[in-house]
């Protein structure tokens, strides 16, 4: 992963997580309550005006795809938010991973637009009324991927 695509408050916040397959980095996801710096156009995280976590940096290895390494990931993630107290989340899906989220249970809010770099991605902002018995992601899988 190049330094530049790390948003320092995520680690900084401890709520950053990844996926090893040995040394490698196959997987990763967290959550902070700071809109991702690259969404201009959706400020200050708030849903019908109150604060909520914002789930960001979820990433699967494309060679790792299809094993469960990003539903797993995603458990994790809402297990950690719901530890923190939190009983919901958005997040920013792509037009490729909308399936993906609806299929876990998040529910689209609004089409939006995002401004990377000048250019508009097409994508949806939705949320997830986080279960409070979410179950935290193993440290250790049958495919021998590991949260750190």
């Amino acid at each position: 992963m190049r330094a530049d695509f790390v948003d320092e408050r995520l680690i900084a916040g401890g709520t950053c997580f990844v996926g090893l397959m040995g040394n490698r980095l196959v997987a990763s996801g967290g959550w902070s309550m700071d809109a991702p710096r690259f969404a201009r156009t959706i400020g200050a995280v708030a849903v019908d005006g109150d604060p909520v976590p914002t789930v960001r940096a979820m990433f699967v290895d494309p060679v790792c795809a299809g094993h469960g390494l990003g539903r797993r990931m995603l458990e994790h993630v809402e297990a950690s938010i719901a530890a923190a107290g939190w009983r919901r989340a958005v997040l920013i899906a792509s037009t490729m991973g909308i399936g993906f989220y609806a299929r876990q249970g998040w529910r689209p809010l609004a089409e939006i637009a995002l401004d990377v770099g000048g250019h508009a991605i097409p994508s949806t902002e939705i949320d997830k009324i986080v279960p409070t018995g979410a179950h935290a992601m193993p440290r250790a899988t049958s495919t021998g991927a590991r949260a750190a």
